[in-house]
């Protein structure tokens, strides 16, 4: 399955570097929540929350509930399939 996050850019810049390799989430208003093996999509929001076109495609290798998170919330380790950006492409044409 694949979850599309926005991610505003000091954190999305730290995941693209690959200095960040998790992830921590409220989905408390999703259907479904991410699961070990899924696909997420995190996708830079500028501080209007417009889009910025870039995108990165990571698998979650691991998950974490419970413990000190609320219920609501969840830990996912990630770790990078693609980095997709779409600036480039705008730009170029």
């Amino acid at each position: 399955m694949r979850h599309l996050f926005k991610t505003h850019k000091d954190p999305f810049i730290a995941l693209w570097l690959g200095n960040k390799k998790a992830d921590l989430r409220d989905v408390s208003d999703r259907d479904k929540k991410p699961v070990l093996g899924d696909i997420v999509l995190f996708s830079e929001i500028d501080e209007t929350g417009k889009d910025t076109h870039r995108m990165l495609e990571c698998i979650v290798t691991h998950i974490q509930t419970g413990y000190v998170l609320a219920p609501e919330h969840v830990s996912m380790s990630i770790e990078i399939v693609k980095r997709h950006d779409y600036q480039l492409t705008e730009q170029s044409k």
